[in-house]
Order: structure tokens, then sequence, then C-alpha cells
């Protein structure tokens, strides 16, 4: 084998704003091991297409020559990464060259971009790959790559060379075996005929024979983020915040110079969803809200600051939230990487979440996103949010007819998470 060993496969997105360039050091670094192992004096061991050739109607030679070749895809899992239609072609691609009766240890191997709990709910088709090996070391198991990266102390430094190590290792195993078949470079169909592998979850346009008219017609929003006055208490600054809280929340400051309210960002989201946008305040009966909703088929989407959960006020509602599962109801975490405050406390921030959403943290309820990115990032996110709870109350109502129709009429009970209260 020469340059053959693996395929990188990748977000553009993750690449663009990672200033410490991640997943290029991650290449570096697992190539030249593969490459000192295997004795490979020329060339690279893998393919990594870091000029962003993916662009077009057609492959671009190299990149089909590597997709077809290569004996495993190694995939950057993010948020980003399955939203990627280009992400989602590659991985059908390769995934097509597979032997039907397939082994449990498939030639694609995942790396965590970010925590897995930034990562649920996994596209339909990846659910059945392995990511939670126990041979990674725990905190990129519990915080992904990036974690170890972007931080500079020993236990880190240690932790991302046994991370290369495993990987490689990996790499080497399912290599030998030769999985994979080749395909011929004139058998590659054209790329605007391959279907993206991961448009189930992430692309709002996969649900079926489901027109913008069926279904719920409002979107209802809620958002959990404190005032100015409340935040000043956890020494963290006041850019982002209102005197009013809530709708006059701006997570985007700094870093993105985005000047916007959240609250303006998914009102345009949803309008261009097709839903007619609502607020409701942030009130001691949110339960009571939430049911009541779902008894109308209305869809409610809470968007959550994080550094607001470390208020106990703002926990304990949140707490009750988690408590219960309604299928018309979403909540957004967000995130806003760039911020030097949430960076430092990152860790600390990301354990208050899951903490604070226990239930829906630990059993990877899909009601829950926990999304770190850019603006664009968080409509995209929000967008499939919107239209995944669509679908749900459709299904749900269609579930719901068929046992009105057959004599049987009755509710569907509420989900109580595992150890919650309805």
């Amino acid at each position: 084998m020469g340059n053959d060993w693996f395929f990188l496969s990748y977000a553009k997105l993750d690449l663009e704003l990672d200033p410490i360039r991640s997943i290029h050091q991650l290449y570096v670094d697992v190539d030249n091991e593969i490459r000192r192992k295997k004795v490979i004096k020329e060339g690279k061991a893998g393919f990594f297409d870091e000029n962003n050739i993916q662009q077009g109607d057609q492959w671009p030679t190299a990149l089909s020559q590597a997709l077809i070749s290569c004996r495993v895809l190694v995939c950057i899992y993010s948020a980003a990464y399955f939203a990627s239609e280009y992400c989602g072609k590659e991985w059908a691609l390769f995934s097509s060259r597979l032997e039907p009766m397939m082994s449990k240890e498939l030639p694609i191997l995942p790396v965590l971009l970010d925590p897995p709990s930034d990562l649920l709910p996994l596209p339909e088709v990846l659910a059945d790959i392995q990511y939670k090996d126990g041979a990674y070391p725990r905190i990129y198991r519990e915080n992904g790559l990036r974690y170890l990266l972007h931080r500079k102390n020993e236990e880190l430094i240690n932790a991302y060379q046994a991370l290369v190590d495993v990987l490689v290792e990996r790499i080497i195993q399912r290599a030998i075996k030769n999985l994979a078949r080749p395909l011929a470079l004139e058998s590659i169909p054209n790329i605007k005929s391959i279907k993206s592998q991961f448009a189930q979850v992430v692309n709002p346009s996969s649900i079926q024979n489901k027109s913008s008219s069926e279904g719920p017609r409002y979107s209802d929003f809620v958002y959990v983020a404190a005032k100015r006055d409340e935040i000043q208490s956890l020494g963290r600054s006041t850019i982002n915040y209102g005197n009013e809280g809530e709708v006059d929340w701006k997570p985007y400051l700094p870093g993105f110079a985005v000047d916007k309210e959240i609250s303006l960002i998914a009102q345009e989201v949803a309008t261009r969803e097709g839903f007619r946008y609502r607020h409701f305040r942030l009130c001691g009966s949110l339960i009571q809200v939430l049911q009541e909703a779902q008894e109308r088929n209305e869809i409610v989407i809470l968007i959550i600051d994080t550094w607001t959960l470390k208020l106990p006020s703002y926990r304990e509602l949140i707490e009750k939230y988690d408590q219960i599962n309604l299928w018309n109801c979403g909540a957004l975490v967000t995130w806003n990487p760039e911020d030097s405050d949430t960076r430092r406390n990152e860790r600390q921030l990301r354990n208050t979440v899951q903490i604070v959403f226990v239930n829906k943290a630990r059993f990877g309820l899909p009601q829950l996103v926990n999304h770190s990115g850019p603006p664009k990032a968080f409509s995209r996110q929000l967008s499939i949010l919107l239209q995944k709870l669509r679908s749900q109350i459709i299904e749900t109502s269609q579930v719901l007819r068929a046992n009105a129709e057959d004599g049987e009429v009755r509710s569907l009970p509420m989900v109580q998470a595992p150890g919650g209260t309805t």
C-alpha cells in the first residue's frame, strides 16, 4: 500500500474556524506515525483535502482516487460534519465499497472533535458505528480533540499522544484486513447523483411527503438568559447581556462581532422555515406551558445560555424540564467559542450542562442539542431542530388518529426520563 492507508473526512467549516488547526495537526501526526511504522519513504500514508478541493459538480480527480482506494475512512465527528452534504456524500461513496456481510470492525473510525454531548443525535446511518472506544484516553472521550490541543499542560499533551497511538493502531489493523473493495476510477458516479447519507438528520428537505403546510404552524421560543445584574454576580463579562434578560441576550459578542439579539436570529430562522414566531416569557409555570403546548401540537424551543445555568433560580427550573420528555419540545444550549470567559471556564460550564441535563445528556435524548460555533452554524442547528420537531409532531398525530380510527381513543403518555418525574 502507498498513500491509501486512510482518508481523513472533515467539515470545511471546522477547519476554517480553528485557529490552531487541530484537524491538520492530527492528520500530520497520524500520517507520520504510519509512515514510520510501515517504512513509507516517499509520499503520504493518508489523504487529506487541506486545499478544499471539494468544489464543483464533479469529484476532483485526486479526491475521488483517494476515496475509491483508501482502506480506512477516518471521520472527524462534529455538528458541522453532520450538517455537511458533501461529507455525507463522501461517507456514502466509501460505504458503498463495503462488503454486505461486514464484521463489526468496520474500516470507519470516528474521531470526536467536540464532547459527545455536542454531537447528539447522530445521523441514523452512523448509529451502529462505535465511537466509544475505551482504549482512547478518558479526557479525550469526555471532551474531544479540540480540548486536548487548545490547551497546554502535560496531562493533555500525554492524552493527545495516546489518542494518536490508538488511532494509528486501529488504522493499521483495519487497513491490513482490507475490508473495503477498491473501485475503478471510471465507475465513480456524478457527485450530484450521490445522496448524502446524513440527510435524514441534518437536511430539513429530507422530511418526505410532508409539505410545509402540514403540522404545527407556530414555533414558540423561551430564552433562558439572565439579566446583566444577575450575571455580574458570577464575575463574568456582561457585554452579552441586557437589562431585561432573555430576548436581549447577544451570545456572539465578542469574537464574531454579531451585534444581534438571539431572539432576532431565532425569529429569522423560524420565518425562513415557514413558522409563525412567538416568544414566551420564562416563568415558574414553564412545565405547564410546555405540556399545554404539546396538547395543541405546537413546537416550543428553549434557547439556553450556559452561564445562566449557574444561577440557582434558572438552574432549578431547567432541571425540572430535564425530568420530562415532550415530543413537541427541544432545548438548544449555545456557546460562543470565541468568548474568553467561556474558554477559561469551559470545562466547568460543560459539567454544569451535564448536571442540569443529567437525563437528556446521559441518555442521548434528541430533545437536547449542545451547540458551539458561529452564528451561521447556530442558525443551521435551529433549522434542523425545528424540522425534526415538526416531523415528530406530525408522526405522533398520525399515530393518535390511527388509534382513534381503530376505536382505541387515547392520548400518548408523556415519556418519563429515567429517575425523573412527570
